[in-house]
């Protein structure tokens, strides 16, 4: 059992943990899952390597990637080629990327462990024979696992993470965006979003996983109470609903009253044509607070018919159309106030049989 300390405490921590607003990018609306997704964003990167190609940003990506590993001296020539899924002894590597003297092979892991046979991608990096190769692992994550770090290591693949290599494209942009295609330039944008979204939600739902997993009895004993909590309050509306669906059937005839899911007290002049739904409105914790009062129709038509009488009869009320039902509140009354209710009650209700 924990007290209100205990909870007080929990809901600080909870309002401690990071929550973003998620807006899906046009990638994410599209995003297929796991090796799919990644053999999406191999080949959006191949588009943004090329130099040549309609994006316009010529050489950004492709330097931004030199700079990422602390490599300045490699000179871009035009004879740029990139190749997704390179045969490499019957794998297939992801990215390769070549010119007249260096080349680059890039094993694209978005989250996933990275137990590709690297030896084999590396064997086929080298079978170019460029004066320069490097071979990199780009992944989303930080990779900390001590088996993952020597296979790696072993097979002289270099780490190189997205987020490194996306501040570099956003510090450098400004030199190429003039000449670049926007509509490409907003694809570049989007596609980065996308991991940074994805990066983002997983380090926020790993902190809010810990939560939930350290807290999970404490919690399942909170929501208990707060069911209780929510019952109770929601009891007194229903009891506050009945008793004056009693009184006001004993006030008006010959049509009526009728209670619908258990808070919402009615009449209408013919079935669903035109009427008067109410309710309570919870104000400062008080779950009978407010008593509100409304003429609703249940079709255009009706609402054709009657509502320019109820307006004459009410000119201040607030009407809201939805669709083709209408609804006109007229009255906002103290929840307290029994007799001014029931007053109310039986003056639209009038109202309504008098209708012509």
């Amino acid at each position: 059992m924990y007290g209100l300390k205990d909870v007080r405490k929990l809901l600080k921590i909870y309002e401690s943990l990071p929550k973003v607003k998620y807006e899906p990018t046009y990638l994410d609306i599209c995003k297929y899952s796991g090796r799919r997704f990644e053999e999406i964003c191999s080949r959006i990167l191949k588009f943004f390597f090329q130099p040549k190609n309609e994006h316009g940003l010529k050489t950004l990506l492709l330097e931004s990637l030199f700079e990422s590993l602390n490599i300045t001296e490699e000179y871009i020539d035009d004879n740029v080629q990139v190749i997704t899924e390179e045969n490499a002894e019957g794998k297939r590597l992801d990215i390769l990327i070549k010119s007249n003297d260096w080349i680059i092979g890039i094993e694209n892991k978005i989250w996933a462990n990275v137990y590709n046979p690297l030896e084999k991608y590396g064997n086929r990096v080298e079978q170019y024979d460029k004066q320069k190769d490097y071979k990199i692992v780009l992944t989303l994550r930080e990779i900390n696992n001590k088996d993952e770090l020597k296979h790696i290591e072993k097979n002289g693949f270099i780490i190189l993470l997205y987020t490194v290599f996306f501040e570099s494209i956003k510090r450098r942009i400004g030199e190429y965006i003039s000449n670049g295609n926007m509509k490409y330039i907003i694809y570049l944008y989007d596609f980065i979003q996308t991991l940074e979204n994805i990066k983002g939600n997983n380090i926020m739902n790993k902190e809010m996983d810990t939560f939930f997993a350290e807290n999970t009895d404490k919690l399942n004993e909170l929501l208990e109470d707060f069911q209780e909590y929510k019952s109770k309050k929601y009891q007194i509306v229903i009891d506050k609903i009945n008793d004056l669906k009693i009184k006001i059937n004993e006030i008006c005839n010959p049509i009526k009253w009728w209670i619908y899911q258990n808070d919402d007290l009615g009449m209408y002049k013919n079935k669903h044509d035109i009427g008067i739904e109410t309710g309570f409105i919870t104000h400062d914790n008080d779950p009978i607070s407010i008593f509100r009062i409304q003429f609703t129709s249940w079709g255009n038509k009706y609402w054709n018919q009657y509502g320019e009488q109820i307006k004459k009869l009410y000119p201040n009320g607030e009407l809201k159309i939805s669709g083709s039902r209408a609804y006109l509140k007229v009255y906002e009354i103290d929840g307290k106030n029994e007799e001014e209710i029931l007053s109310k009650l039986k003056e639209c209700y009038d109202c309504i049989i008098n209708l012509k």
